[in-house]
């Protein structure tokens, strides 16, 4: 059984390219190995796997995109829950946000002068989740934050597609981190237990695991 469908992936960051995968994203019964469904990347989770990574419990930020798909694909009272209530759950975790985004934006940027010409995507996502942090920490919902848009947004699938020089692609890395780290006091605040342990509650009772 399928309890929870939707379309992540690079979709959810408003960056797809031409001819990107469709990430399709479950919570089944199951785990299903990772694979392909013709131009379909299919990541399938069991329940309690899933609570654990909405509370963004796994040393990756992609699972906040299980939070904010670029589509949902079953509608019902779980998808009714996680949209309604993705926007406190992120605020409750804000410090995990910044550690997981900035750590992942870290890695991605480094030795540019190595991966850039072969891998651009690596320095566009540091790009992106630096912009995203700061956007967040400066009053946009993270629904609006996760989405690249605007120049921004040409610029990153620019970089996407190696059209931007490296110079350039570094000064807007180098700028977007300055604006993310500027921000960093405003996401050192302790988890609030008392929202994570409620969502945490009822996605057990929407799931049928209690």
């Amino acid at each position: 059984m399928i309890y929870y469908e939707c379309i992540a992936g690079s979709r959810a960051y408003g960056l797809e390219l031409e001819g990107s995968d469709t990430d399709v994203c479950r919570v089944a019964d199951s785990w299903s190995t990772t694979g392909h469904d013709g131009e379909k990347h299919i990541i399938q989770v069991p329940r309690e796997e899933f609570i654990d990574r909405a509370a963004l419990r796994r040393e990756t930020p992609f699972y906040i995109q299980w939070w904010f798909p670029y589509e949902i694909n079953t509608p019902g009272a779980l998808s009714e829950y996680l949209t309604e209530n993705r926007e406190s759950v992120v605020r409750a975790l804000k410090k995990r946000v910044w550690e997981l985004h900035s750590m992942a934006a870290r890695g991605l940027s480094a030795h540019p002068e190595h991966y850039y010409p072969r891998f651009p995507k690596r320095l566009a996502y540091s790009t992106h989740y630096y912009d995203m942090l700061a956007k967040y920490a400066h009053g946009e919902p993270f629904a609006d934050a996760i989405r690249a848009s605007g120049d921004m947004r040409d610029a990153l699938l620019a970089m996407r597609r190696n059209e931007l020089p490296l110079e350039e692609a570094l000064a807007l890395n180098e700028d977007a981190r300055k604006r993310a780290e500027s921000c960093a006091g405003w996401y050192d605040e302790a988890v609030d237990t008392e929202v994570l342990n409620e969502m945490q509650k009822h996605l057990k009772e929407l799931l049928g695991l209690r």
